[in-house]
């Protein structure tokens, strides 16, 4: 059979050859290319190999143990303390407030209490101060205070085990951590990975803080590594919180517990941030904004509502927290310079602090302790005195007194005359309007 002279490459010229072999390469090439990119089949793998399963289940029980034998070193150094309810402020519910679950029902509140030597213990306040109930006076007993820092020295019953001081960790890296708190009367301790986000500062500490990022865990929660050593605390840093050095709380517990802590300062003012509407009114955008002055405290004459305080003996602001708690480290005997802009304009102003009353010493006292103003409603409270009988029974300024023992309409006069006719240790009900909501408090005179 004759073949074709086409199909026969020998015949062909030699530019067509050239072509042909240039084009089959090509094709070779893009091919091979499209083989890397797109490969046809992928090998069969497990989501999880066998061995890296077991290696993660053993990784999980590894830090479950160390977690227990941590909870275990620790727990002869943590003392769970139940906190004393503060005054109650009072509050009446509607039939939409119960269909809404929008009850005034709050969970048992506890702190912990970290133990630095065999009978004494100190909590990181985180809040009010801490204050023991009744029943728990013959075992705990509240020492001493160091408000600057947050923290309360209390007296606890002497551990049952042999007791040793915690060994304290170097400054934590990139671990697990062990965050220790008090829940419903016990001691939980959980894990959770963190690693220094960098420094804070902190006027009311002499050491830098160290930002842990979102860590959830509250201002009062002990850290600790899964050695059990102590890391630090978790403490208030201005508006956020970050965590104290465990050498830093336990030297400023020991200082607190054998000398008086310094008390406080004041110049009686109330600050606020700079938002933009207010930036624009001063013509600044750093400091912080005076307010209010109190007309009988240091700063009155020096300071006034509306003055931006941009740096406080010659620190600087910073937030309203950082600023208030400048100034309660100042010397009370001495004047600070406080530096700011008033109408757009620099100005410096000397200010001698006092020391801040301790409010919550205050002793209940014998009078009504409450400013008043008649009006159509009733008795209209203007203010009230922390530590007076009012307070005590958890009346607010705004408040307006409507009824008295029953009887309404009430006038200021009516409701002081009450009062002044109570026997010690006797109650009349007060009925009062809160925004619009009836509430109902009872006024207690004390004792002589």
């Amino acid at each position: 059979m004759h073949r074709p002279r086409i199909l026969d490459p020998r015949r062909w010229p030699r530019e067509t050859r050239l072509l042909v072999v240039t084009i089959v390469l090509s094709l070779a090439v893009l091919l091979t290319l499209a083989r890397f990119r797109f490969p046809s089949e992928q090998p069969l793998t497990l989501p999880v190999q066998p061995l890296q399963q077991l290696a993660a289940r053993a990784a999980f029980d590894d830090l479950g143990a160390s977690v227990t034998r941590a909870a275990t070193q620790v727990r002869p150094s943590l003392v769970v303390v139940a906190r004393a309810p503060a005054v109650q402020v009072a509050r009446s519910l509607s039939l939409e407030d119960v269909l809404r679950h929008d009850g005034a029902d709050a969970a048992a509140d506890y702190v912990l209490a970290l133990r630095f030597r065999p009978t004494l213990a100190v909590v990181v306040s985180a809040g009010r101060p801490l204050a023991l109930r009744a029943a728990d006076a013959r075992l705990l007993e509240v020492r001493r205070r160091d408000d600057l820092r947050g923290l309360t020295i209390i007296r606890v019953p002497p551990p049952s085990d042999e007791w040793r001081p915690l060994t304290v960790a170097a400054s934590p890296g990139p671990q697990y951590l062990l965050v220790a708190e008090a829940v419903a009367a016990d001691l939980a301790m959980r894990p959770l990975f963190g690693s220094p986000g960098g420094r804070v500062t902190s006027p009311n500490w002499g050491v830098p803080l160290l930002a842990l990022g979102q860590v959830q865990a509250g201002v009062g929660a002990l850290v600790f590594a899964l050695d059990g050593s102590f890391v630090g605390a978790i403490v208030r840093a201005g508006s956020g919180s970050a965590l104290v050095p465990a050498e830093a709380l336990l030297a400023a517990a020991e200082r607190a517990a054998d000398t008086p802590p310094r008390v406080p300062a004041t110049i009686g003012i109330h600050l606020q941030a700079l938002d933009a509407m207010l930036a624009a009114a001063t013509g600044t955008d750093y400091g912080v904004a005076v307010s209010a002055v109190d007309p009988k405290g240091p700063a009155a004459g020096a300071l006034r509502p509306g003055d931006v305080i941009t740096a406080i003996a010659d620190r600087a602001a910073g937030t309203p927290e950082s600023a208030l708690l400048l100034i309660a480290g100042l010397d009370v005997s001495r004047p600070a310079a406080v530096q700011g802009l008033r109408l757009g304009r620099p100005f410096s102003a000397a200010v001698t602090p006092r020391p801040l009353q301790d409010g919550n010493a205050l002793a209940r006292t014998a009078t009504l302790g409450v400013s008043l103003r008649s009006s159509s409603r009733g008795a209209v409270v203007l203010d009230v005195e922390r530590g007076s009988a009012a307070h005590g029974a958890g009346i607010v300024s705004g408040d307006v007194i409507t009824s008295l023992a029953g009887s309404a309409p009430v006038t200021p006069r009516q409701v002081i005359e009450a009062y002044t006719r109570l026997p010690p240790q006797t109650h009349v009900v007060l009925g009062i309007e809160r925004m619009g909501v009836p509430l109902l408090v009872a006024l207690t005179r004390p004792p002589r």
